[in-house]
């Protein structure tokens, strides 16, 4: 039944299914095999030698395979094991004349990698647009490079480099739209930071940027922030004090997706004591703008906001006036319509019992007193509807509509 299936509708079952059981597949029947063959490579893994050649010898005696590499393949990784494979990025590139189509490119585990080697294996390959490191350590090996003229997403996750080394990888990537600075373990006290600003020496397009690294200062986070601001759409980003927010607020107006992962900085409460106290100096637009409050004043284009490990004094009240207004239109419109369900199935409710039409609920936001927890009630009943977990929040993810209605609030405040 499943072999059945339109083509279409069958790769997108089997893209949900493990290797393994594509593999298992293939090898039921010729058709199966046929069908199967596009979903199973349309990710192919080397890390040993025998791979490599036994894929190279598969494409020259079988034409279908041929075919299907060419077509599906879209995701090539590279894996280095422990007896060595720097062959690869090396001997393999006449393998990548058979595989056109590749647009993502993953090197995994690479202990000494040199950039330059990367951006000459990559621009074998016509289509690559995304480079991925994982787990890898960047070097340099001091010779000339090319430039990638189609690749505009680079993603490093634990992976290390040096500032010479990230220089020439940058300097090959003029035309990356999105980054993705992961976290790593990098020796080099100043290298993250020195990757940050090389970023806005080579790489002048970025509207999609993701800064997860250690030691790099709020200096350099801010003037980030500052170079891409007008062109940002999507940013990650931690919050070392206000002027991260000052920033954010300041220069990248037309976000759309935000998320502010807050580090050990003072309270709000604690900061409002100090802005207290220098309140002469500092005018009132001023501390707004290094508040949320002046992100949700001036970013009239979020659609996604999102504050990680953020202390709840921290957040802004309008914040908890608008989640409390969609959660009671949701519970509201929920329990509604489980009512209209309920008289469907038994008219007579509607006479005996029912419960009045116009109903109030008091939502209120977790805090420190109740454990962190959310609860929902109904004005004169004593029952919690719809509990949560007992578990703190570290996490608040605002979407369209919670945004919608702090804009709205903002403007009946104003008005």
């Amino acid at each position: 039944m499943l072999l059945q299936l339109p083509p279409e509708l069958l790769h997108h079952v089997l893209s949900q299914s493990t290797r393994a059981t594509v593999a298992q597949l293939c090898l039921t029947c010729h058709r199966g095999y046929e069908l199967c063959v596009p979903v199973l490579y349309a990710h192919v893994e080397l890390g040993f030698r025998n791979h490599f050649q036994q894929l190279e010898a598969g494409l020259h005696r079988r034409l279908l395979l041929r075919q299907t590499v060419e077509r599906y393949t879209k995701r090539l990784s590279l894996v280095y094991r422990q007896s060595g494979s720097h062959w690869l990025v090396t001997d393999v590139q006449s393998l990548f004349i058979e595989l056109p189509n590749v647009v993502t490119l993953t090197f995994n585990y690479f202990i000494n990698l040199p950039a330059e080697a990367v951006i000459q294996l990559a621009s074998v390959l016509p289509q690559v647009q995304k480079l991925v490191f994982r787990y890898c350590n960047l070097v340099t090996a001091k010779t000339t490079t090319s430039v990638l003229e189609n690749t505009t997403s680079l993603s490093l996750f634990w992976t290390d480099f040096s500032e010479p080394a990230v220089a020439r990888l940058l300097t090959g990537l003029p035309h990356l739209t999105q980054v993705d600075f992961g976290a790593n373990h990098n020796r080099d006290d100043t290298a993250n930071g020195f990757a940050v600003q090389a970023l806005q020496k080579h790489c002048s397009r970025v509207q999609d940027l993701s800064v997860s690294l250690q030691q790099v200062s709020e200096l350099v986070l801010c003037n980030a922030v500052a170079f891409y601001g007008p062109q940002l759409r999507r940013l990650s980003i931690r919050c070392d004090g206000p002027q991260t927010l000052r920033a954010v607020a300041t220069h990248a107006s037309s976000i759309e997706c935000l998320i502010v992962r807050a580090m050990a900085w003072p309270a709000q409460s604690t900061l409002q004591a100090e802005a207290d106290e220098e309140e002469e100096e500092e005018t009132a637009e001023k501390k707004v703008e290094g508040s949320m409050t002046g992100i949700l004043l001036r970013c009239q284009r979020l659609v996604h906001l999102e504050m990680a490990s953020w202390m709840i004094e921290e957040i802004p009240g309008v914040v908890w006036r608008a989640i409390e207004t969609v959660a009671q239109r949701r519970t509201y419109s929920q329990l509604t319509q489980e009512e209209r369900l309920a008289e469907n199935r038994d008219p007579a409710a509607r006479f005996h019992g029912g419960r009045n039409a116009t109903r109030v609920f008091e939502i209120h936001p977790p805090t420190t007193a109740n454990g962190g927890l959310w609860s929902i009630r109904e004005r004169g009943r004593d029952d919690v509807l719809n509990p949560e977990p007992n578990r703190p929040r570290q996490t608040l993810a605002l979407d369209t509509e919670e945004l919608q209605e702090i804009r709205k609030l903002f403007l009946e405040k104003k008005g």
